[in-house]
């Protein structure tokens, strides 16, 4: 996409509060007169970058500085996905793994739920979520990155609760595709993808 389709693409999904040459204001598009969180994009022409960042009942937190514009936009508009968007999580496949008794039963969910593309169980594969098994009978949930770095979400946690953490990532993981796929058409090769996954995610 071109710096004008991403701005359309922004404009389209959220409010703009306010619009400038070094600054873009956003919040939910449902939001009319003031919102308790916005998302903000500026460049700085000292160091010649653009960087976002979360404002929260008046509270600034950086999240992202980027040197390129078309990226900052990309990454804008990933980052105001994560926000506003409502998780649409199925509430009754959350309910089957806290209740299920074993991992066989759980996995076969999982199966059924999810891409095996994007999830491993006690293997370490790149650009998944992992599920590690721990201490004492306990369970890590992480996601390794494509040069093998790991990112924990949740550590030391029991199976089901674990394998629910697990289940909530994986769908983002999924989500997070869909709308890169259908929205903003970037190469997944592109080490930038990488960055607005874990942007997503984390």
């Amino acid at each position: 996409m071109n710096k004008n389709e991403l701005y359309k693409l922004i404009e389209s999904e959220f409010k703009i509060i306010e619009k400038s040459f070094n600054e873009l204001l956003i919040c939910e598009l449902s939001e009319i007169y003031y919102p308790e969180v916005t998302a903000k994009l500026t460049f700085s022409e000292d160091s010649n970058r653009f960087s976002i960042f979360s404002i929260e009942k008046g509270n600034e937190y950086f999240i992202i500085s980027i040197s390129e514009e078309i990226e900052a936009l990309m990454a804008l508009y990933v980052f105001a996905r994560k926000t506003w968007d409502e998780p649409r999580y199925d509430t009754d496949v959350q309910k089957k793994i806290i209740n299920a008794i074993s991992e066989d039963e759980i996995m076969l969910i999982f199966n059924e739920q999810f891409d095996t593309n994007n999830y491993s169980f006690f293997e370490y594969k790149t650009n998944k979520l992992i599920l590690e098994k721990s201490e004492n009978k306990k369970y890590n949930v992480l996601f390794l990155d494509k040069n093998r770095v790991k990112k924990y979400v949740t550590e030391d946690r029991n199976m089901n609760i674990a394998y629910v953490v697990m289940y909530n990532y994986t769908f983002m993981l999924e989500e997070f595709y869909r709308i890169t796929n259908s929205k903003l058409l970037i190469d997944q090769d592109n080490n930038f993808f990488e960055e607005l996954k874990q942007l997503y995610l984390f």
